[in-house]
């Protein structure tokens, strides 16, 4: 029986690994990471020493490594580097910096200055972008902006951050979906982000933040409608549907008020920009009010309990 009676097909290969056909195909090809053996009809077989290059290289583009950078390393090499990553060392700064999306695309056009690494900026809508384009060049990092983030989105960077380290930007998604994601080595940030996160994020210096100016007061604000144990509780209970709107207003309440009390303290210790926060606790005020009267039409078609739990 010759060698090539002892290797695996891909689905076998596939299953084992959780590395996604699709995916293991681009990898031989674009970067020739494995070169499993051939049958007769052309078939691929992979021996053990290619599934345990797979594997390593699997569990360190997790971490955020390229597999463009992994695929010349050996299997010592690549055991290396993982032992590395599991002792937390850091991988290095970003040099090469793409990022996609609208709101992205114009926050670090701004800071473009203070990045130590080559910055690219697409300023598009990064779901069409990422159902239309490949990553041709060679990028340390990608960071991309999804507003809302749904399942065929989460796959499409699924198989992207295999190629790079990714930095996804998002305002509303499944925590399934989120989760998924940073198993697979995805830093997931909730929108907005500011300018000096992610220049954290790629290694580089702070950036100086610009405060907007006082604007007059607006009208009178409403009082609370929902204690705090109901949007806490609200936040996490289980909805009846797949819908998970119950959850994002919550969500969103819970930073409505806690920005609506940031700016109530904040007006009483700065005196200087007691006005700024007067305007800011007001507009924020207005906001947690109209979504607490979304929270309960929601609440109401869901059947959710709103009252205090004693």
């Amino acid at each position: 029986m010759n060698m090539k009676d002892h290797g695996l097909p891909i689905a076998a290969v596939t299953q084992m690994t959780g590395i996604a056909g699709h995916t293991l195909r681009k990898w031989e090809s674009r970067y020739a990471l494995v070169t499993p053996e051939r049958t007769s009809t052309g078939r691929r077989l992979y021996t053990q020493d290619n599934i345990e290059k797979l594997i390593l290289v699997r569990e360190l583009t997790s971490r955020g490594h390229q597999v463009r950078l992994l695929a010349d390393l050996s299997t010592g090499e690549l055991e290396a580097l993982l032992s590395k990553c599991n002792k937390g060392e850091s991988i290095g700064a970003a040099k090469r910096v793409l990022a996609i999306g609208h709101v992205v695309a114009a926050t670090l056009r701004v800071s473009k200055a203070n990045f130590p690494a080559e910055l690219s900026l697409i300023s598009t809508d990064a779901t069409e972008w990422l159902s239309k384009s490949t990553l041709n060049d060679s990028y340390d990092m990608v960071i991309i902006e999804v507003p809302t983030l749904g399942q065929q989105v989460a796959k499409l960077l699924a198989d992207l951050s295999r190629d790079c380290r990714l930095v996804l930007i998002y305002g509303f998604a499944s925590r399934g979906d989120i989760q998924g994601l940073r198993d697979k080595g995805v830093e997931c940030l909730r929108a907005p982000v500011e300018a000096t996160e992610l220049l954290r994020i790629v290694g580089a210096s702070d950036v100086k933040e610009t405060i907007a100016e006082p604007q007059e007061n607006l009208s009178k604000v409403p009082s609370r409608r929902l204690p705090d144990d109901v949007i806490a509780r609200v936040s996490n209970i289980l909805p009846s549907i797949q819908c998970e709107c119950p959850n994002h207003i919550a969500s969103l309440l819970y930073d409505l008020i806690a920005f609506e009390r940031y700016c109530q303290q904040c007006e009483t210790e700065q005196a200087k920009d007691a006005d700024l926060h007067v305007y800011l606790g007001n507009i924020t005020g207005l906001a947690r009010a109209s979504f607490e009267e979304a929270l309960e039409r929601v609440a109401s078609e869901e059947g959710i309990p709103l009252e205090s739990i004693v």
